[in-house]
């Protein structure tokens, strides 16, 4: 009988030239490694870039509320500095008032102070506007001038504008001088 093989034949074993793959394999493993490497150190870097970009945003936050606290702060200044001003204007006006009523009690009681033991005495006292006229009688002309250092000295009257001075005689052996001063108040501006 007759055999009839269909498989292919399996042709005479070849030599085969020796490949070295040796170097491909090191090559392979070190280009990976080398990828390893660089996506590692890019991951790394992303990570610190990443905890940088955080850090700024928590600080620039952190500033952001601080800034907000400071203009709600600046804004309860400005409206406390407003309150403040309108109340000291409020104050000022009162004591003003005040002042303008009590004002001739002042004068006049810095007036009798400056008189006490001088020897002189007062005629006529008139208040007008920011000028205090005064005349009156002294016994020396040295009583006059010390009344008159002890009102500038004073802080009810500002400086003399106008002073006068007659000798008035009174008996024959006796001569008065009658005095006529005029002063400017402090808040004037004369």
């Amino acid at each position: 009988m007759i055999a009839i093989n269909l498989l292919p034949r399996c042709p005479l074993p070849m030599r085969r030239e020796s490949v070295d793959l040796h170097r491909p394999l090191i090559v392979g493993i070190m280009a990976v490694l080398l990828s390893g490497i660089v996506c590692w150190s890019w991951g790394s870097s992303l990570l610190e870039r990443r905890d940088a970009v955080r850090q700024e945003k928590n600080s620039k936050e952190q500033m952001l509320s601080s800034m907000t606290v400071n203009t709600q702060n600046g804004e309860k200044l400005l409206e406390a500095k407003g309150r403040q001003d309108r109340l000291m204007a409020h104050a000022q006006l009162l004591v003003k008032n005040s002042n303008q009523r009590n004002f001739p009690i002042f004068i006049l009681d810095e007036i009798s102070r400056g008189l006490e033991p001088l020897g002189l005495w007062l005629l006529a006292l008139s208040i007008e506007g920011d000028d205090v006229s005064i005349e009156g009688n002294a016994l020396s002309h040295k009583a006059v001038g010390e009344f008159i250092q002890r009102l500038e000295e004073s802080t009810m009257f500002g400086r003399l504008v106008r002073m006068e001075t007659q000798p008035h005689t009174i008996h024959e052996d006796h001569v008065m001088q009658k005095f006529s001063l005029q002063f400017t108040t402090p808040g004037s501006k004369l």
